[in-house]
């Protein structure tokens, strides 16, 4: 995947991403070479989940509460 600009032209020096096995997504170098030192991340579904260099999933570092359950 490239970013383009307004015209449709390819932006060189804007991230590319490359869309491999198992449904990761990892940011690739202008000559398509891979960057695994940038985060990655994994398409399950409709999920989008971050993934390190291996693939596992990252566990969330926070927990997402709803106002609503906390006030019944």
């Amino acid at each position: 995947m490239y970013q383009t600009g307004a015209y449709g032209r390819i932006q060189h020096n804007k991230p590319s991403y490359s869309v491999g096995e198992g449904g990761r997504i990892v940011e690739v170098h202008p000559y398509g070479n891979r960057r695994h030192d940038k985060p990655q991340y994994k398409v399950e579904g409709e999920t989008v989940y971050e993934t390190d260099a291996y693939g596992r999933v990252k566990q969330q570092k926070f927990d997402i509460k709803n106002e609503e359950s906390r006030s019944k």
